[in-house]
């Protein structure tokens, strides 16, 4: 942990700054996440549209100039360093803090997917775990479908891998792309 918080950098992460959270963003998070250490730069001032060398160094090297976060936790017995750098697109908004605290903020819900995850209840992550479903069926779940999360009685299981559960062929063929890579792992783990 100490290796992945300080690197050898006399107090920097990846050369930010360690910041202090407001008691208020402490509170927001999870109870789960341990030893939180926050960091975050001090961008340089973009220069004018007048100054061309000023445009010209930061087009070589735009990062010094971009808002940029780190945060390094413990869940369980994983370290995790999430890090965040704003946009190279002038018209997107200034990446705030903000985004990492708070109930649906980045740290409390990558706690929740990696909680899940060493706890046997996911075996896969989303790709943009944001974009996921809020009611999205959990591994194992049988007592609802895996697509439309419907909770009637008369669901089938996936009888190759016997994790999830349908209501229907028409849920189970919208929802196969999704799951055939999770299904094939199961199913060759149960063959070994």
């Amino acid at each position: 942990l100490e290796t992945a918080k300080m690197s050898g950098n006399n107090g920097y992460i990846d050369q930010l700054d360690i910041v202090r959270p407001k008691s208020a963003e402490l509170a927001s998070l999870d109870d789960c996440i341990e030893e939180l250490t926050f960091c975050k730069n001090t961008p340089k001032k973009r220069p004018g549209p007048n100054n061309e060398r000023g445009r010209a160094m930061m087009a070589m090297c735009p990062q010094p100039y971009l808002q940029q976060y780190c945060a390094v936790f413990v869940i369980g017995t994983m370290v995790i360093k999430l890090y965040a750098i704003e946009g190279y697109n002038p018209i997107q908004g200034k990446l705030k803090s903000s985004v990492y605290f708070g109930p649906d903020g980045l740290l409390n819900i990558t706690a929740r997917v990696m909680k899940e995850w060493l706890d046997g209840e996911r075996i896969e992550y989303c790709e943009d775990i944001s974009s996921a479903p809020p009611s999205e069926v959990m591994w194992g779940d049988l007592s609802r479908c895996a697509k439309c999360g419907s909770s009637r009685g008369d669901l089938k299981k996936c009888s190759r891998c016997s994790k999830v559960a349908y209501c229907g062929r028409e849920c189970q063929v919208a929802h196969y792309k999704s799951h055939k890579a999770a299904c094939k792992r199961e199913a060759g783990a149960n063959a070994r």
